[in-house]
This record gives C-alpha cells, structure tokens and sequence, in this order.
C-alpha cells in the first residue's frame, strides 16, 4: 500500500481492516526494522517505504510469495 501512496496509521488500519492499535504496533516493528519511515510529527505523520526496502522489493516479494504459500 505504501508503495502506491503514503499513509498514516489511520488509513493504514482502515484499509487493512484491523483495529488502530494493531495496525500501529506493525507500523512501528516495520520502523524498527528500517524498512518503512516517518515523516512529520507524531500525530497525522505519514509513512511511506524506506530506501532498504526499495532496494530489497525482489526480496521482498520473493519472501512474501513464500510465506502466503503456507
């Protein structure tokens, strides 16, 4: 999804169906892991994908191909 626009934990939630709260504790284990970023302040701040995960999307994919398998 972040790839087509960025967005906040609101919309990411909304679209994925989830709760706020759920949607946020992935938002920032991806944050973490340096494969997204934020911009601007705590509250309305937007994320979009960070340079590790567009330099790594065929991995990425390959990964996530695999894991969806299971």
């Amino acid at each position: 999804m972040l790839f087509k626009r960025p967005l906040n934990v609101n919309q990411i939630a909304e679209q994925l169906g989830m709760h706020y709260n759920t949607a946020s504790y992935h938002v920032n284990l991806l944050l973490e892991s340096k494969l997204i970023k934020k911009e601007g302040g705590n509250y309305g701040a937007i994320y979009l994908p960070a340079k590790l995960l567009k330099e790594n999307i065929h991995t990425y994919n390959k990964l996530k191909a695999e894991l969806l398998k299971k």
